[in-house]
């Protein structure tokens, strides 16, 4: 659903603000940088899903008690250092699994499945560009 979707982009979005306050290494700026961006693209699309759930009459719960969802099956990380490398692993890792809660959605009107599709290349675009291509 939409909802559970929201949720998994808030988690994703939560995590990716923890990193961002988190990065060390001699890449920090480059690395703050593209992980406030990644921050962006999530939370205005977790914005997005949640208004669209709620036309279609689904619950959205106050995101601070996803974590105590017991349905919501997502290891959220802990405040410490991150370098480049814990960074582009944890992004690539929970990027699939946020890819594959985004094939899952379907069934929704055409201007919605737009949305999501057009999420789906940012994220993408964002994961594999910015994150998978800088680590090489």
């Amino acid at each position: 659903t939409l909802s559970k979707l929201s949720s998994y982009v808030y988690l994703f979005g939560n995590d990716v603000r923890l990193l961002h306050l988190h990065t060390t290494g001699v890449h920090f700026f480059e690395y703050h940088e593209k992980l406030n961006e990644l921050y962006d693209i999530l939370f205005n699309f977790y914005d997005a899903l949640a208004e669209s759930a709620i036309t279609h009459d689904e619950e959205i719960g106050n995101p601070s008690e996803l974590i105590l969802d017991e349905s919501i099956d997502w290891e959220t990380l802990e405040g410490k250092d991150f370098d480049v490398e814990e960074i582009t692993y944890i992004i690539l890792e929970k990027g699939k699994i946020i890819m594959s809660y985004i094939e899952e959605t379907t069934g929704y009107e055409s201007w919605i499945q737009s949305k999501i599709d057009s999420f789906a290349e940012n994220l993408d675009t964002c994961i594999n560009y910015m994150f998978k291509q800088s680590a090489k």
